[in-house]
Parts: C-alpha cells; structure tokens; sequence
C-alpha cells in the first residue's frame, strides 16, 4: 500500500474523512466525499476494483489448486446479443468435494451505506442478503452444469461473509499442504495480503479519475507503410 491508501484507510477505520479529497466529482460533478466515493457508479472504478479483488482470488486459487478460468460463461447466448447471459467471475476444480467444479462470484459491499445504517443492519444481516441476492443468481444455473456456486461477499473495510471464510480457510489449508507451511502463518499471509487488495479496491474509488479518458486513435497498424 502506498502512504496516502495507508492513511485513507486509516481515516476510514476511524470513521473519519480522508484528508484532501476532491471538492467534486469529476464523473457526476456532485459534491464529492468519502460516501460519494464509495457509492459513485461513473467511470467503472467499483467494477475495476471488484476485478483486482476477483484476479487476487483467481491467482491464489490458481496455485492451490490449478486450472482456474475467469469469467466462464454459465448460461450462453439466449437473446441474441452476442453476450453471455450469465458469467460468474471464475471457477476452479475440487475445492468442496472431488474433482467437481466450483463457480464463484466477488462482491464488495460498502456495509455503512445510509440505507443500511438507516435500518440498523448489522454485518451479517447486510452480507447474508448480499450472499443470498448471489445465490438466487447463480446457483441454479450451477446445479444444471452439475456444479457448486459460492459467493464471496466482503465489505468496504474488510470483513468477509461467513462463506468467503470458509473458502478462506480451505484456500490456507491447500496452501499450506502444497507449500509446507503451518496453516497459522498461511492463513495470516493470505487474510492480510486480501485485506490490502480489498484496501487497494476502495481506495480507487476515492483517488481515482472518473473522466472518460480519450485515445489517440490510432489502431491495428493503420497508416503504417507496410511493406515498403
């Protein structure tokens, strides 16, 4: 992490405001503050912080277990789009039982959101309903591929849903089986390394730029005097 994430997250931690944020938003133009970052859909910052967290995952799975695929398709083409109709975020095999496949779908929650705080929901109230909205999704479409679907639901500052712990701790004991390690010093690794991707995640949504950034248009070798 750099200084300034460190101390963004510090703030955050202490329920206090980062020090200079921006005034506006550069994607809405609305007044800009921490909540507004975390919420703010412009400029797909929340998409690719929810990517980086999904390729942590990925890789790590990857070196317990192989095989990995991102995004694989669970229902294909049905309305002619050209666009699957539903992806998860990546599968592996043998994670639960055998050689079965398993799909899982990331999703970062911001738990303090004014309409959970409002209704005084607690953590797991907030991640169960997060967990259960993945599930109605996903999990039929798995059980028609003779698979199993988790969702990984974690929230802004770092707490995991039940079920992203339970991977968590089979994800240590596969490493620490393949690495010979203890499964103490395995699992402090991997909790603290996905608490600085999640870090990194939210971060991106307060210091990142939201502005539709244009290219030089130039591809493909176009203009290029090929073959002289």
């Amino acid at each position: 992490m750099s200084a300034v994430q460190f101390r963004d997250q510090l703030a955050i931690r202490y329920g206090q405001e980062p020090n200079a944020l921006p005034s506006h938003c550069d994607g809405c133009g609305a007044a800009f503050s921490l909540q507004h970052g975390l919420d703010c859909m412009k400029g797909g910052l929340i998409k690719r912080g929810h990517n980086d967290v999904r390729d942590f995952d990925a890789r790590l799975a990857d070196v317990a277990w192989g095989g990995v695929a991102v995004k694989p398709v669970m229902v294909p083409v049905q309305d002619g789009n050209n666009r699957p109709t539903l992806q998860a975020d990546w599968l592996v095999r043998g994670v639960w039982e055998g050689d079965r496949v398993a799909y899982f779908d990331n999703r970062i929650v911001d738990a303090d959101a004014p309409s959970y705080v409002r209704s005084n929901l607690s953590w797991n109230a907030v991640s169960n309903s997060a967990a259960s909205s993945k599930k109605r999704k996903y999990k039929a479409a798995a059980e028609e591929l003779r698979a199993s679907f988790t969702p990984l639901v974690c929230s802004t500052d770092g707490a995991l849903h039940t079920e992203y712990r339970a991977y968590q701790r089979r994800l240590a004991m596969r490493l620490a089986s393949r690495w010979d390690k203890s499964y103490s010093n395995v699992m402090s690794w991997v909790r603290t390394n996905r608490q600085f991707a999640v870090f990194r995640a939210v971060d991106l949504r307060l210091r990142g730029s939201r502005r539709r950034l244009s290219g030089l248009a130039i591809c493909d070798g176009v203009g290029l005097g090929v073959g002289r």
